[in-house]
């Protein structure tokens, strides 16, 4: 991930293509246990930064929204063949002040009918808020990654799955930044 003026991580082609995605259940006791938790949560990521940083500072921040190709371990979490292409959403859910999370959304372009097309709408509301109020919604197994060391700080971790939105694939990947242990702010 590098760092423009913004302060805010963008994920490169680069990044994704080098990370190592590990089903979270084998290297459950492996995890740092300060990230374990974030790390293994199966509930919706934006309740919990709400929960832990408040509702009221609660932001996502879109960086980009294009149509691309996914990297070859994107594809095969999402069983495409070779050139299919994916609408790709990244955004930075922001807490008080503070960028928390860089995450990544990929749909098959080819899904895109019914309920599904309604995600690309979403702009700056949270993909969890419709993700997880969906009955019936489904969620394979969680897969973390390590992260490079950014700019003098410890390297961090991803998380992602693929959830099953209407009988569309939604594959989700989180970047946690160091700022997600930083306690909240005292008002």
């Amino acid at each position: 991930m590098t760092a423009p003026a913004a302060g805010i991580p963008l994920i490169s082609r680069t990044l994704l293509k080098s990370l190592r995605w590990t089903d979270a259940g084998l290297v459950r006791q492996c995890l740092p246990p300060v990230w374990r938790n974030w790390l293994l949560d199966e509930g919706s990521l934006t309740a919990r930064l709400m929960a832990r940083f408040g509702t009221d500072s609660f932001r996502v921040r879109v960086l980009a929204t294009r149509t691309q190709q996914p990297v070859l371990s994107e594809r095969m979490a999402l069983a495409l063949p070779p050139r299919f292409l994916c609408w790709t959403r990244e955004v930075v859910l922001v807490c008080g002040g503070q960028p928390r999370v860089v995450a990544r959304t990929l749909i098959p372009q080819h899904a895109f009918t019914g309920a599904a097309r309604q995600l690309r709408l979403l702009g700056e509301r949270p993909l969890g808020a419709a993700l997880f109020r969906t009955p019936g919604i489904v969620r394979h197994p969680m897969e973390v990654a390590v992260l490079p060391a950014l700019s003098g700080h410890a390297h961090g971790w991803a998380r992602r799955s693929v959830f099953v939105f209407h009988g569309c694939p939604v594959l989700v990947c989180e970047f946690f930044l160091p700022a997600c242990l930083t306690p909240p702010a005292l008002s």
